[in-house]
């Protein structure tokens, strides 16, 4: 049955911008409601199919795993994922992008929980796989930011995969027109997870007129050489 939880309190801190931003947000179509600003609603449409599928080829089989989106949002990833997958759990920090998650996914091995990224309420090692699409660079400060990869690290069991899709620069900057965006380097996501993970897939994606880069990250089980 698909439900939507509270967070635990206890530890729990909230992200730099606030959850009524993004709940006002939520009240808009999909991918439309983070993107109306720059683009039309049939460039949008582009853009988020692209994205999808870009997202779920670079998960792989997911038959009988465990997964996490992690910044769900209204849940534009959440059902496609569950398709193969034993159990979604779908995080935002956002409870009207969650009440519209809840409402439109109609998978049942789903579950919707409201949680800030920077402390999942989940034990560790509790999942196969974290996809987080176009949340890092939501998250403006960067002790927040590696507070949040930590967390992920932890909630992800031995050989678990995080597959992350953001945009990524040569130098960390702020989207003009956009204040609630942060777009770091590659250096970041190494820097804050490579002791633990090791990054096996890269892949420098383009649609409309935006850059990416989708990464597959895979957690170590044992203390080995960073290769990446």
């Amino acid at each position: 049955m698909r439900q939507s939880r509270s967070p635990r309190q206890e530890g729990s801190r909230q992200l730099s911008s606030t959850p009524s931003v993004w709940n006002e947000k939520s009240k808009k179509a999909a991918f439309h409601a983070v993107l109306s600003t720059r683009w039309s609603a049939e460039q949008c449409a582009t853009v988020d199919e692209f994205q999808r599928r870009e997202i779920l080829t670079g998960t792989g089989s997911l038959e009988g795993q465990r997964v996490l989106d992690l910044g769900c949002g209204i849940g534009r990833l959440s059902g496609a994922l569950a398709h193969e997958s034993a159990l979604v759990v779908g995080v935002d920090y956002s409870s009207g992008m969650l009440r519209r998650a809840a409402a439109e996914v109609r998978a049942s091995n789903t579950i919707f929980i409201e949680a800030s990224a920077v402390s999942l309420p989940f034990p560790d090692s509790h999942f196969d796989v974290v996809v987080a699409s176009f949340v890092f660079q939501h998250i403006l400060r960067d002790d927040d930011f590696r507070s949040a990869c930590s967390e992920v690290v932890r909630v992800l069991g031995p050989r678990g995969a995080m597959v992350c899709m953001d945009g990524v620069a040569q130098e960390q900057f702020r989207p003009t027109g956009s204040q609630y965006t942060v777009v770091r380097t590659l250096s970041h996501y190494r820097d804050s997870l490579s002791s633990e993970m090791r990054l096996e897939v890269i892949k420098e994606l383009r649609c409309v007129d935006d850059d990416y880069l989708l990464m597959r990250w895979i957690r170590m089980d044992t203390e080995t050489t960073v290769g990446a």
